[in-house]
């Protein structure tokens, strides 16, 4: 679903949210509300010989119409620790829309992937894995402006990533999305500049950063 050249924590993360991706999509047109389990090993595998070495995740997703969207929205939340995760979905549909056209739009096939793979990351930073990666950074800005919390700048640009085909596209997507809100949050032009600047300079670092034990 895209053309990076990925890394063996990339790949591996990646391949359990592709695998999420098509379990939630196979159940989407049973609309309200489903439970999904996930078991792979802590070091990422898909395989796990030991039950020591196991990291279970819950995805609950729900599907509902509202008169007050106006096209379809995904929003999410997740909890992790230990060796358990649970990964809350809904999934906002304009009244009437129909389920399947829906689940073939493929802008909304990307978003999707793209907050399972931006929830993923913060199982990743809550759950016991096998990973060295880097330590989580704080960065300086507004108190209201979400985007840069050490949390979540992994969670965003490796979601953004899965979500897009190239660098050049990362950053146009990026740019769009850190606008939108940096408006929304009333940041200056200032911040939102360089909300885009530490996403862009996280995603370059990535290969360096991040690996396996």
């Amino acid at each position: 679903m895209h053309t990076w050249a990925d890394s063996e924590y990339w790949r591996k993360a990646d391949n359990i949210c592709y695998d999420i991706y098509f379990q939630l999509m196979g159940v989407f047109e049973k609309r309200g509300k489903t439970i999904s389990s996930f078991v792979f090993g802590n070091d990422l595998s898909q395989m796990c010989e030991s039950i020591d070495a196991q990291i279970c995740l819950d995805i609950i997703h729900e599907t509902i119409s509202s008169a007050e969207v106006s096209k379809p929205d995904n929003f999410a939340a997740c909890m992790a620790d230990d060796d358990f995760g649970e990964i809350e979905i809904k999934t906002y549909l304009p009244k009437f829309a129909r389920v399947l056209k829906v689940k073939n739009d493929r802008q909304f096939q990307w978003d999707f992937i793209n907050v399972i793979r931006h929830e993923f990351e913060h199982v990743i930073q809550g759950c016991d894995f096998k990973i060295c990666k880097e330590k989580l950074v704080e960065y300086d800005r507004s108190e209201r402006n979400f985007m840069l919390e050490s949390c979540e700048v992994p969670a965003y640009v490796h979601g953004f990533r899965i979500a897009t085909r190239s660098r050049s596209h990362f950053n146009e997507t990026i740019t769009e999305y850190v606008s939108i809100h940096g408006a929304h949050l009333k940041l200056p032009e200032s911040e939102v500049q360089y909300t885009i600047n530490i996403w862009n300079q996280y995603l370059k670092n990535l290969t360096k950063s991040v690996k396996l034990q």
